[in-house]
């Protein structure tokens, strides 16, 4: 008579398997209630009643202490700043209104054509010795404030003519103003090749760029011819008209 049969033993890797089982099964549950349950049940019963929910918060400025107890606070602006055209900031740094010849007030409808007081080398009729090839009666007022100075409108209105030439008037623009119910053309000439800042039929401004001081036409340097008309065509002193309307 043989031994008596042993119980047959549980393999180790049904165990596993069975563990295996139960803990995937125990992961798949929890992800159910995850997934399941609103998002407020997780929070405590302070943030439901707080109300702040999904607002972000601010945090506190922020401060970066100067040296020295009695350093004074720096507030900085966006929008606490301003642009400088170059050109009129050289303008102004080279004459600052000193040589004596008007003072231009900015606030004004009309002014000068030159933001700042400028020298001026030449008046307004016969001349007893003018420039070879120029005409014995000067009917402007020659500006000289430096080649490249930006020449600006004496007062708002359309733009009649812009002319790109190297004769005569050179590069000039003549601009038409009605001021006081008087109509009058302002013209500006020998400006520089590719320096003008209108176009025929454009509506300007007073101080609007008209373009800057050149020698092109019949000039013999840089400096702006600048004429007055009525219109009727007939030529006025620039100089007399502007003292009276711009100061």
């Amino acid at each position: 008579m043989g031994a008596p049969a042993r119980p047959a033993q549980k393999s180790h890797k049904g165990i596993v398997s069975k563990l295996a089982t139960a803990t995937t099964m125990l992961a798949v549950a929890a992800m159910a209630v995850v997934t399941s349950v609103p998002a407020n049940a997780l929070l405590s019963q302070e943030d439901l009643e707080s109300g702040d929910l999904g607002v972000v918060r601010s945090r506190e400025t922020q401060t970066l202490p100067s040296a020295g107890a009695q350093a004074a606070a720096t507030v900085i602006s966006r929008d606490d700043y301003s642009v400088t055209d170059p050109a009129e900031n050289e303008l102004a740094s080279r004459w600052n209104d000193g040589v004596g010849t008007y003072t231009n007030d900015s606030s004004s409808v009309v002014q000068w054509p030159f933001a700042v007081g400028v020298p001026i080398s030449s008046g307004y009729g016969y001349r007893p010795e003018q420039p070879a090839g120029a005409k014995p009666f000067h009917s402007g007022i020659d500006f000289n404030p430096g080649a490249g100075s930006p020449i600006q409108a004496i007062a708002g209105g359309i733009v009649t003519s812009v002319i790109e030439s190297d004769s005569g008037l050179g590069v000039h623009v003549t601009i038409e103003h009605v001021i006081n119910g008087e109509t009058v053309s302002s013209i500006y000439a020998h400006m520089q090749f590719g320096s003008v800042a209108v176009y025929e039929g454009q509506t300007v401004s007073v101080g609007d760029r008209v373009g800057l001081v050149g020698s092109t036409g019949t000039a013999t340097g840089p400096h702006l011819h600048f004429e007055l008309h009525l219109a009727d065509g007939e030529a006025i002193d620039p100089y007399a008209w502007l003292k009276a309307h711009a100061g």
